[in-house]
This record gives C-alpha cells, structure tokens and sequence, in this order.
C-alpha cells in the first residue's frame, strides 16, 4: 500500500492502473455531487465508449527507457533521500516537527518514485538534467498520501501539504555544485 511501509504491500496490485493510485497523489478539491456521481459511474458502470490508441507498448517502453536515463548528480538523488527519510519517527533521523504531527513516515518506495518522478519533471520542463527544484516540486504529489498525521497535526490544523512545506524548510537543499563536473563524470563513464 502507498501510505504505510511495513515490507512487502499487504494488497496485490493487479493492474498497472492500480499500481499508479499508490505512486503520486494529487490534492483536488472536494467535488460538488453531480461531479462525484460522474465519478462513481465511470467506476461502477460499464461504459461503452471507443478507445483511440494513442501510443503502443514500444512506445511507452521507450517512454520509460527515456526517463530512466535521464542523468541526476548523486547529490540530489541524496536530497530525495533525505527528504523522505526525514519522515520516518521510527527511524530517529527526523526533526521535531516531524515526530510531533507523524505517526508514520514514507518508506523507500517513496525515494524511489520521487526520483522517478523529479526525472519526469525535468523532461517535461524541457531540461535534460534532474535538480533539487525537481525533487521540491514532485516531492508533495509522491508524500502527500504515505504520510500518517497524528493527533498532534490535526489538533494545531496540520495537513500533509503544510507537513511537507516544513520538510522543505528543515532539510538542506545540496549545496550547489557546477553542473559541468557532473557532466564531465558521465561522459567520462560513458567513455
């Protein structure tokens, strides 16, 4: 499951679109209940609606080859790291104010699709390098829903978005260090 990382996931996935409920989260607005109703349906009722194929399996491979590859200096992949480490109480790295509004952090599954989907965020913004803005900016859609709030958040009116916004604050972003050094490293592994 996406909230809480205990070991293996304790519901079978058994489908890609299941899989990807548990990866990011994104944080809509209640719907009115017309809107919600539409939802239910396309859910719970079997739509009859043509499908137009918009990219096949070799594409969507490549897609992922894509992402995969682009490069991340090894101290932003650390940031990530930190970031999401920095949730877990049970593991003594956090802050007070984590282990004030958590009862549970995010697990490593969290670092890894946070570094996926910083890579993703840079290819979309045009860049071929992933940075540290990319974690900051992918970082509440991936933590949003693996982080359990306690009593403590909600007693003072915190939620996960205000959770982060601090994990932003008390984590150091990697000092910033030339990106043509990292370059010249991988063209040289590359060689």
């Amino acid at each position: 499951m996406g909230a809480i990382y205990i070991g293996e996931p304790s519901v079978e996935m058994t489908s890609t679109s299941d899989c990807g409920l548990f990866q990011s989260a994104c944080n809509n607005a209640l719907q009115n209940e017309e809107d919600e109703l539409e939802i239910v349906n396309r859910r719970t009722r079997k739509l009859h609606t043509s499908l137009k194929k918009v990219v096949d399996a070799d594409q969507l491979h490549r897609f992922r080859e894509t992402i995969d590859s682009i490069p991340m200096a090894e101290h932003d992949v650390r940031y990530a790291i930190s970031l999401v480490r920095s949730t877990r109480i049970h593991q003594g790295e956090q802050s007070n104010v984590m282990s004030q509004y958590l009862s549970w952090g995010a697990g490593p599954r969290a670092s890894e699709w946070l570094v996926l989907a910083t890579k993703a965020h840079a290819a979309i913004s045009g860049r071929e390098i992933a940075t540290a803005v990319d974690v900051q900016a992918m970082l509440a859609p991936i933590l949003r829903h693996r982080l359990v709030l306690n009593f403590n958040a909600e007693a003072d009116e915190m939620n996960e978005d205000l959770i982060i916004a601090k994990l932003l604050e008390i984590v150091p972003t990697p000092a910033n260090q030339p990106s043509s050094n990292f370059l010249k490293k991988m063209i040289a592994k590359s060689k």
